[in-house]
């Protein structure tokens, strides 16, 4: 291996990491930054879930508390509030499941 050799691998290496610490700070920034992560000092917009044109849930923190908001073009509603969230069911990333069981319970 010739010393040519050594330092294209070196500066191979080292663009390599600064590949990797630039793209680990645009990923920090942009999941601070993204449309879904809205935040206040007290509130935090936890899920939404779409439900047809115009229509969606949204599951809001308020400090300790959690609201359940049905939201269409013309209004807002609250659904449910919860000192505490369910579980998600086992296999399940999101809590569109509990979404599903609180719309199926609030319907009998």
């Amino acid at each position: 291996m010739t010393a040519q050799s050594v330092a294209q691998l070196v500066q191979l290496i080292i663009y390599l990491v600064v590949f990797a610490v630039l793209g680990r700070l645009v990923l920090i920034w942009y999941s601070k930054n993204r449309p879904g992560a809205v935040r206040g000092r007290h509130m935090v917009l936890v899920e939404t879930l779409p439900l047809g044109p115009n229509r969606l849930l949204c599951l809001i923190r308020v400090n300790d508390r959690f609201l359940l908001l049905g939201i269409s073009e013309n209004s807002v509603n609250v659904l449910r509030e919860f000192d505490e969230l369910p579980e998600p069911e086992q296999g399940k990333d999101s809590y569109s499941a509990i979404f599903s069981q609180l719309l199926k319970r609030g319907k009998s």
